[in-house]
């Protein structure tokens, strides 16, 4: 990709977030942030997948997501949620099974809870739309962002 392409890119004001899926003890969780609401009616919202992510199968296997949506100062989270070893990624942390039985993170400032609504197939990655079905906010503060991190998902990993 073009230098100049990336610098533009990372201009582009875009959350992070920790997006779970799974049921009962099969959990799994990652960090995102290709992420958009999408409809109003009904609540839509989209989140891109590359498809050689565990979570890609877990999503379709299970059909459901979650979103927790990290606070300005949750940016510790992001390293955890990267570790190899997937069964440290909630070390730690206060879970709480959302209403499709994803897990949210309870010190996040809000979630949101999805039911897989549809997949759009685009070349290394898959949109995941889900019908938004519960969310809340959690804890005050303000949302973590990719300029608060200081790093940008361009999709290579």
């Amino acid at each position: 990709m073009k230098p100049s392409l990336i610098e533009a890119l990372q201009n582009i004001t875009t959350g992070i977030y920790i997006l779970t899926t799974g049921k009962g003890h099969e959990t799994h969780g990652m960090i995102v942030s290709w992420v958009s609401q999408i409809s109003f009616d009904p609540p839509l919202i989209m989140v891109a997948i590359r498809k050689n992510r565990p979570t890609h199968a877990m999503i379709t296997r299970n059909k459901n997501f979650a979103l927790s949506i990290l606070k300005k100062e949750q940016k510790d989270l992001v390293g955890q949620f990267k570790l190899a070893d997937t069964r440290n990624r909630f070390k730690g942390l206060k879970c709480v099974v959302a209403k499709t039985g994803v897990h949210i993170i309870g010190e996040a400032l809000a979630y949101i809870d999805c039911e897989l609504y549809q997949t759009i197939d685009v070349d290394d990655h898959t949109l995941f739309i889900g019908r938004m079905v519960d969310g809340d906010v959690l804890n005050k503060g303000y949302p973590l962002s990719v300029q608060e991190y200081g790093k940008i998902y361009l999709g290579y990993a």
